[in-house]
């Protein structure tokens, strides 16, 4: 667990008339420690100048921590402070505010409040499990407690007090009990590999890992998000299905010059030309690209020489550090023009900057989708370098005899290439039953037309108008209780429509659009009769069509979908699909 947060600070100090004086600190460092009398205090590190404050009263708002934001109000020796903290890693911050709490609740109360501290104050120890269960034991008594009764004087309180009679009597919903939640230091463990990628990222290098279909880059890259400072990591994507996950936005959107038609010169001078983009790209030192596998040689060296024109810096990417995910094994870039006249994009790894733009690679190796099924991973791992012996061709036609003992009410999900198939077919199926449709209506931070069309494109796990009926085939589209199997990609049926959630409670998804969040709530449901083959999708049970794939990787990405061979039926195969683009494999085998 981290005592320390980097960030920027403004530390105000406050009077009976409001704020007397701001001190402004960008690139700090603020720490937990105690005082040689075993006070809780606040270290502030600036440069060579080091302030102390001695906690003697606290309050702290954590309402906005994911953005690496939070407010800590304290009485000190010094006298009443505020602390405006930003631009910290979520992960650092959530940490080191967890530790504050924590450690300020369990502390007797402070004897001298005059003491002045001066000199050297002490680490503070780590978080000891009888002072979470302390703290723990007084949030389930803050739960328990019971408001003092108001009197009804006002129109929202009579309104409030007519409610919960409706309530009482069964004739509205009952409200979801808010509650604070315990206070745990338990986390995912992370692997070797994974650990030495975080590490990595942490120290400034630029790095890229892959690793195969289910190996865990995209928690990788979640959990690393965290470790960041927020104001200045670009979270972006090659496509916006991929980039909606991170809570970010396209690379292309980013860069601010489409899709790089033009001369590099141009480019420069069209991001120079725009006040907000000059800004990013100056304020950036981290962008982070998911999926690279679909971006071309030609736009990664466009960009490389975009930031050093931009930034006026001749390092690599003008010295913006680089973490770059993906799999040059799944779908590669698209090809310019059509059939024989199409001229074959190359990869990223054979730009002329890749080398120089890199530092370090790793390759994530352990495999979570198709753990529990070893013969399946092993497959996989064969079909992903494009070979087919004969074993593996055999396994993949026993498939057809899969799915013959499902319950009645459950359907496999048919693996589809295009998107109107799929609407199509789900649309179909729904009209087919007998039952009265629900809508419920997604809520978004926007009503502007333009931009719910852009919600609609990058998150289609997130429906704007998700349509349901008892006996809908759907899917989850977002982890919410992994212990339980609640996980995204896990199938079922609606049966009745008083479910896991309770009235209003809706997940959060987000998206960066003109470097801003838009965010949606809604239902993590969608139809499940057909879906299309998308890359980061996982699915119990599944039916695939192979005959018609013509890309390097395709059959891959869709048979590595499925979690276990069990779950998987291939309606036809032919074995000439499954192929891996050759500079793809030479890159592959030379990690």
């Amino acid at each position: 667990m981290d005592t320390t947060v980097s960030c920027n600070a403004i530390i105000e100090k406050l009077g009976p008339s409001g704020v007397l004086s701001t001190k402004k600190y960008s690139n700090c460092s603020l720490s937990i420690t105690r005082s040689s009398n075993r006070d809780i205090c606040i270290k502030v590190i600036h440069g060579s100048t080091a302030s102390i404050y001695r906690v003697m009263t606290l309050k702290v708002m954590g309402k906005f921590i994911p953005a690496g934001k939070a407010t800590i109000e304290l009485d000190s020796d010094q006298g009443k402070r505020r602390f405006l903290i930003s631009n910290a890693s979520e992960e650092q911050l959530k940490d080191v505010l967890k530790l504050l709490l924590v450690k300020y609740n369990n502390q007797t109360p402070v004897k001298n409040k005059h003491l002045i501290i001066r000199g050297e104050v002490d680490e503070i120890s780590p978080l000891r499990p009888k002072e979470l269960e302390k703290v723990n034991l007084r949030l389930a008594a803050a739960n328990k407690k019971e408001l003092t009764p108001r009197k009804n004087t006002t129109p929202v309180r009579k309104l409030q007090q007519r409610r919960q009679v409706a309530r009482k009597l069964g004739q509205l919903a009952a409200k979801p009990q808010l509650s604070m939640p315990a206070i745990t230091v338990d986390k995912t463990p992370l692997n070797e590999i994974q650990k030495q990628i975080i590490a990595a990222a942490r120290v400034g290098d630029s790095i890229f890992f892959t690793g195969a279909a289910g190996t865990g880059k995209s928690y990788v890259l979640k959990e690393l998000i965290k470790s960041l400072p927020t104001d200045t990591t670009a979270i972006t994507a090659s496509t916006g299905c991929a980039a909606a996950p991170l809570q970010g936005q396209t690379l292309h959107a980013f860069a601010g010059i489409g899709v790089g038609q033009r001369t590099l010169e141009n480019c420069i001078a069209l991001v120079k030309s725009k006040k907000s983009l000059t800004r990013s790209w100056k304020k950036v030192r981290t962008i982070i690209i998911d999926e690279i596998s679909m971006i071309t040689a030609d736009f990664f060296d466009l960009l490389e020489g975009v930031a050093r024109g931009v930034r006026g810096n001749e390092k690599p990417f003008g010295g913006i550090q680089l973490i770059v995910a993906g799999d040059f094994l799944q779908l590669p870039p698209v090809s310019k023009g059509f059939g024989d006249d199409a001229e074959r994009a190359k990869f990223c790894f054979q730009a002329d900057s890749w080398n120089e733009s890199i530092n370090k690679v790793f390759e994530l190796k352990e495999v979570f989708r198709q753990a529990n099924d070893v013969e399946f991973c092993k497959m996989l791992n064969v079909i992903r370098t494009g070979c087919m012996p004969k074993w593996v061709v055999e396994r993949i036609k026993g498939t057809k005899a899969n799915h013959s003992d499902l319950p009645d009410l459950i359907v496999p999900t048919k693996l589809m290439t295009h998107n109107n198939q799929v609407d199509s077919l789900n649309k179909s199926e729904l009209e087919k039953l007998q039952t009265d449709e629900k809508v419920y209506f997604a809520e978004d931070s926007a009503a502007d037309s333009k931009i719910l069309a852009v919600l609609n494109k990058m998150l289609p796990n997130a429906i704007q108008e998700l349509r349901l009926k008892v006996g809908s085939q759907v899917m989850l589209t977002k982890n919410l209780a992994v212990s339980s199997g609640l996980v995204n990609g896990s199938r079922g049926v609606v049966e009745e429509f008083t479910g896991i959630w309770a009235e209003g409670q809706r997940e959060r998804f987000g998206v960066k659009i003109a470097d801003r969040l838009m965010c949606r709530c809604q239902y993590p449901l969608k139809l499940a009769w057909a879906m299309t083959k998308r890359q980061g999708m996982s699915l119990d049970l599944a039916q695939v069509s192979l005959s018609s794939a013509f890309e390097h990787g395709q059959a891959y990405v869709a048979l590595s979908r499925c979690r276990s061979l069990k779950g998987l039926k291939v309606l036809d195969f032919n074995p000439l699909t499954i192929t891996a683009h050759p500079d793809a494999l030479a890159f592959h085998q030379s990690l």
